[in-house]
């Protein structure tokens, strides 16, 4: 770095050199004596340090605080220090205001982000602030002096770093030996070091001894899937295989965007999951022998200390594991003895016939609770081993002699479990093990006896005895069977009711394979079910046909400590039966229901078509015999039999609509008020001639609801309290509750006994009506009601005492009242035109040309579909509006008719479909087409009604002559004046 120009020798000549006269200071001689004796202290000292002098802050500094300015010397001298700082400004200038406000300020360690001295990067500094006054003790500047602590900031982390790998490296000591397999340790181990680096996977890959394979046996994850499995080195790139042969550390902070990478070589990486990773081969006599490997689902920065934990980590549990092995075949052959001293709680005695001497370990007194025969005697064996026995409790002295004979006979003894009586008369158990040599004379030379504390093992195996009787006793009797299988499949345990299931005696299954003993459970779902539970270690609940018991059997299955599982189970097949039988018989009662409504919808639609000619030519006799009072008498009563015919249609027909789902609601508010006051109005005088008092209460409460469709619930309401109410009244109200409004029809009638709630909901279904008497309903006007306020997500309920009256409310949301929007109404009048009326029976056909044409309409009428097409073209498809029935026959039906007459005319028909249908199939079909449906019977007035709206949206009728009666006859037919 250039700290001065070529011409100036050292950075104070440059300072003096400097045109000081383009600065905001001006020339040297003009300073201020206390800035030139700042300066001058400032300049002499080794101590990095600047000024910042005058209203701009021009900065003036020393040689040593040249490193922290960088590239910034040497255009920093003389500069506004906020420009030459830019970067830190707004971070010092509120240090800086407050020590110009004359507060002197001190900083250690405090971290600086510094650009312009390479690239960005943090530093660490001491910084002290100090104002400057000048001759007029006015505050006029600062002087900082500043020391770079970088280096020991870095070394703290540094220290904190090893001492943080150095925790782990003890807790990783305590976590592998706690593993009792090579498995086990690699499981802990890998665990331990993903709970601490917080990544997605560790685990150990072994070399598979070809060069070209490694396989993953176990793996800790963190959200990822487990990568156990066999794998090719080559399948992550070359480069892998060469670094781990040189025994080197692959570290990936970011896969994706390494360029070395191929893009396969990403995609086998993207396919374990794997963004980061660091992977640490162990070489064994200079062949890779495994692979540690850390692997995170996204990019990592590894830092120092990962890696030195990941390598650390990787190095010791190759050694533990070599350990373990090793340890292994040693226990196996049982070539030595293990040393006493390894473990706490071990102690031993040798003693040395040749020699006459006995030693014993340091920790003796302190296993044992008395202290050894120590030094040398002159007797013998017998009475060494004599006072140790002397110390064996009672009990078990026998054992211990018959031992002591074993191995004075055989050479070798134990091990044996005994008790030791101490000098504190604390009573320990101990496990002895004892071996004897002979010389070449076969006298005994050596013997060597440890001594093992094992007072908490048995301690431990009676609680463990202890608690397995519990649990056994408990298994044993509940209910369910119970079986557990370890982490390997094999059975640990199953109590009775498991046995008698599966048919197997404990001693048969206890250590096996389970799919040894039940091959057939392999591949099946149950064997999916357990496999997720050990995998997952989650438990689950299921019910399945069992592949052993061939019977459906319902399974509670939850995993174990070890990686293996728990079985509860029982046998579900007489439940799964009686379910059966359950659908079958709802299947049952679902199609009686259907064939009931198909023979009421077909019994309705044959009744509507005698009914409908029966309206209509009660019409025509209704003005025949206007000047005969007799006559117009029986016609009354006529017409109040067919009116009762018609509401039993009617009831149907409205039942079949909300089957059929054609009923669409309009939600709306309603004002309760203005329909009290109607309803009020029209069943008064009803009230009144049955002896009865109708009370309405006022309400100002509106409700959320289809104005039309909750009319037809509250009438349907209203008539049956008025039917079933012999004396007394009927009181119809509404109240607020929360934020629904419940309004009620409340009378003092017959009631309802509570276990019949549900069935006066029913079609046809009436409690005091066995003669089916018309006046007293025809049972379908609370099943409409139920109907209806399901449609409308209102609640019906129902209180009432038999013998003192009823109580039935609908209960739906409330709503703000809104004002009546006025609908003026002109009065609707004939509007005439031509029109072709399609009807296969003859009566009704004729009957409605007769009236029609008396409205003032040319008519031309039509046995069926065909017949009805037929006439239209003839007529150049010129009808202005079509009445037909729906069925006709075999032939096409009347909305098929009516839609081929519109296309061919090229133009929309205004049609009107009669129908005597009531199935929820035909009201569906026949609202689907557009046209407008009118049900049979129809009275006359309402025909005329919607013929004239009819004609009056579609627009002037066609002028042509009419005849006399207004019917254009068929062909081959005579006119209606000359039938």
């Amino acid at each position: 770095m250039t700290l001065a120009p070529s011409n100036c020798a050292n950075f104070a000549e440059y300072f003096q050199s400097l045109d000081w006269s383009a600065t905001p200071l001006g020339p040297l001689r003009q300073w201020p004596q206390s800035l030139r004796t700042t300066a001058e202290i400032m300049l002499s000292s080794p101590q990095p340090a600047f000024v910042g002098w005058g209203d701009a802050l021009t900065l003036i500094y020393n040689e040593a605080y040249l490193p922290m300015l960088g590239a910034r010397h040497p255009r920093a001298l003389g500069r506004a220090f906020a420009g030459v700082w830019s970067e830190l400004w707004p971070e010092l200038q509120p240090i800086i205001a407050e020590t110009l406000a004359g507060k002197a300020q001190y900083f250690v360690d405090h971290p600086v982000d510094l650009a312009g001295c390479g690239p960005p990067t943090t530093r660490w500094f001491a910084f002290s602030y100090t104002p400057l006054r000048d001759e007029t003790e006015r505050i006029a500047g600062f002087y900082c002096a500043a020391a770079e602590t970088t280096e020991a900031v870095l070394a703290r982390q540094r220290r904190r770093d090893g001492e943080t790998c150095q925790a782990f490296l003890l807790n990783l000591t305590d976590a592998i030996a706690a593993g009792s397999n090579p498995v086990a340790i690699q499981l802990g181990a890998a665990r331990l070091l993903a709970r601490r680096l917080k990544v997605s996977r560790v685990g150990y890959a072994e070399d598979c001894g070809d060069g070209v394979h490694f396989r993953v046996i176990r793996d800790a994850v963190n959200r990822v899937a487990s990568i156990a499995g066999v794998y090719r080195y080559a399948d992550f790139g070359p480069r892998i295989l060469k670094e781990f042969a040189a025994g080197r550390t692959v570290v990936w902070p970011d896969i994706a965007a390494d360029a070395l990478l191929t893009d396969a070589e990403k995609a086998a990486h993207r396919r374990l999951q794997t963004a980061a990773s660091v992977n640490v081969p162990l070489l064994v006599d200079g062949r890779l022998g495994s692979v540690l490997f850390a692997h995170h689902a996204r990019p990592k920065d590894w830092t120092p200390c990962d890696i030195a934990m990941i390598e650390a980590t990787a190095h010791r549990l190759s050694g533990s594991l070599a350990n373990v092995r090793l340890e292994a075949a040693l226990l196996r052959s049982q070539a030595r003895l293990r040393d006493a001293a390894e473990a706490a709680g071990l102690t031993y005695t040798e003693i040395d016939f040749v020699r006459n001497e006995i030693a014993s370990a340091g920790n003796y007194a302190q296993v044992l609770g008395f202290p050894p025969v120590e030094g040398a005697s002159g007797n013998g064996f017998d009475w060494r081993m004599s006072q140790f026995a002397n110390r064996v409790a009672p009990e078990d002295r026998p054992k211990w002699l018959q031992a002591l004979q074993r191995m004075q006979t055989t050479g070798h003894s134990g091990p044996v479990e005994h008790r030791v009586v101490g000098d504190d008369g604390a009573e320990r158990w101990i496990e002895s093990v004892g071996k004897i040599e002979r010389d070449e004379l076969g006298r005994f030379s050596r013997a060597f006896l440890t001594h093992l504390d094992v007072t908490a093992q048995v301690a431990g195996r009676r609680d463990l005895d202890r608690a397995r009787r519990q649990a056994e006793e408990i298994l044993a009797s509940i209910g369910d069977a119970f079986y557990a299988l370890d982490a390997d499949w094999r059975f640990v345990y199953c109590n009775a009711r498991a046995e008698q299931m599966l048919g197997k005696s404990r001693s048969d299954v206890l250590g096996r394979n389970f799919f040894d003993m039940f091959p057939m459970v392999r591949g099946s779902t149950v064997h999916a079910r357990y496999q997720s539970v050990m995998t997952d270690g989650q438990p689950v609940q299921f019910e399945s046909v069992s592949p052993i018991l061939k019977r459906w059997i319902a399974f509670s299955v939850y995993p174990t400590g070890g990686g293996g599982i728990s079985v509860y189970f029982r046998d579900i097949s007489h439940e799964k039966a009686l379910q059966q039988e359950l659908v079958a018989a709802k299947s049952e009662a679902e199609e009686a229901n259907q064939a009931k409504s198909k023979f009421l919808a077909a019994a309705s639609h044959d009744l509507r078509q005698p009914a409908q000619s029966l309206v209509l030519l009660l019409s025509v006799i209704e003005r025949q015999v206007k000047a005969l009072p007799k006559a117009v008498e029986t016609a009354r009563k006529m017409k109040q039999a067919l009116d009762g015919l018609n509401g039993l249609l009617t009831s149907i027909l409205d039942i079949s609509k909300l089957e059929a789902g054609v009923v669409e609601p309009s939600l709306d508010s309603v004002d309760l008020s203005a329909l009290l006051d109607r309803l009020k109005a029209e069943y008064a005088a009803k009230a009144r001639s049955s002896g009865l008092d109708l009370r309405i209460r006022p309400t100002p409460l509106c409700m959320r609801s289809d104005a039309r469709l909750l009319e037809r619930m509250v009438r349907n309401l209203i008539e049956n309290a008025l039917r079933y109410t012999p004396e007394g009244g009927v009181l119809v109200g509404a109240r607020r509750r929360g934020d629904k409004v419940r309004l009620d029809v409340i009378d003092t009638g017959i009631g309802v006994p509570p276990s019949k709630y549900d069935e006066i909901f029913r079609e046809f279904h009436q409690l005091h009506n066995p003669g089916r008497d018309l006046q007293k309903g025809l049972g379908l006007g609370l099943a409409i009601v139920a109907r209806t306020a399901r449609l409308l997500g209102a609640t019906v309920e129902v209180s009432s005492r038999e013998g003192r009256g009823s109580r039935f409310s609908l209960l739906a949301p409330a709503a703000a009242c809104v004002a009546p929007a006025a609908v003026a109404t002109a009065p609707l009048e004939d509007r005439g035109g031509t029109l072709l009326i399609v009807e296969d029976n003859s009566i009704v056909r004729e009957s409605l040309g007769a009236m029609t044409g008396h409205w003032g309409y040319q008519v031309a009428l039509a046995a069926s579909g065909e017949a009805a097409i037929e006439r239209a073209a003839r007529e150049n498809w010129s009808f202005d509006a079509i009445v037909t029935d729906f069925a006709l026959g075999e032939g096409a039906d009347g909305v098929s008719a009516a839609r081929e007459i519109a296309r061919q005319a090229g133009r929309a028909i205004p049609t009107l479909v009669l129908t005597g249908e009531t199935s929820a199939a035909q009201i569906a079909g026949i609202s689907a087409s557009g046209f407008q449906i009118a049900h049979k019977p129809i009275d006359a007035d309402d025909l005329r009604r919607k013929l004239a709206l009819m004609r009056s949206e579609a627009g002037t009728p066609q002028q042509e002559p009419l005849d006399r009666t207004g019917i254009v006859p068929e062909s081959g037919q005579q006119s209606g004046s000359e039938r």
